[in-house]
């Protein structure tokens, strides 16, 4: 639950050369009836947001609504948690929970012609085939009338993946042939490549190296 539109303000970096706004409203938790947390990591991480203005925000801490869709930034003068208005932000980044890798989350604003909804989706690869990532947490509810520690349900998390080509957003499974499948001038290829080099395609840092080889075969034919 979120009140009051507010102007809020946050500097670039510590030196501050001058003052920049982000817009968005005061944040209230909302899921104590529900067992765990709607967010993609229990912590707030540093990162950076820019906004489709161009201005960019360096060194904020952030975190991620992934039941809602939400970026949320911690300001730290307030001491209060911003919802940061959607419609202003162009991408964030902030380092991946417990290791050194920088997360990029885009925010796509796509026709509703498009077979992908609007909204924020980690983007792994930017090239001429493009891998997105979607996470997403939903409420399980209780079947009983009686809430379990007075809990109405838990949260649980689902990973669904894309990729974009010649501006056509594609969902796909994580299975290899499934997938070489996809690109058909290069199916023997691709899982060649995927074979001897064992990668899984449930790895994440695998499926990027995957998507990678795609689009060198793409560009080499």
């Amino acid at each position: 639950m979120c009140f009051g539109q507010q102007l809020l303000t946050a500097q670039t970096n510590q030196d501050g050369f001058k003052n920049h706004f982000i817009t968005g409203e005061s944040f209230r938790y909302y899921f104590q009836q529900y067992v765990g947390n709607p967010y993609f990591t229990n912590d707030w991480v540093l990162g950076s947001v820019q906004l489709v203005s161009g201005e960019r925000y360096d060194s904020i801490m952030l975190n991620f609504d992934i039941y809602k869709d939400d970026l949320l930034y911690y300001h730290s003068k307030l001491k209060r948690i911003v919802l940061v208005d959607k419609i202003i932000v162009k991408e964030f980044r902030f380092l991946e929970p417990l290791t050194d890798k920088e997360l990029r989350v885009v925010n796509l604003n796509l026709p509703d012609s498009s077979n992908l909804s609007s909204g924020y989706y980690f983007q792994l690869v930017d090239d001429t085939v493009s891998l997105f990532i979607k996470k997403r947490k939903t409420i399980d509810y209780y079947n009983n009338t009686v809430p379990n520690n007075n809990k109405l349900g838990k949260f649980y998390e689902e990973t669904s993946y894309y990729y974009s080509l010649n501006g056509s957003y594609v969902k796909f499974s994580l299975r290899k042939r499934k997938l070489a499948k996809l690109f058909p001038q290069h199916y023997s290829q691709i899982l060649s490549f995927i074979s001897s080099n064992n990668y899984s395609i449930k790895d994440k840092d695998n499926l990027y190296l995957i998507f990678m080889e795609i689009n060198h075969l793409l560009k080499n034919p």
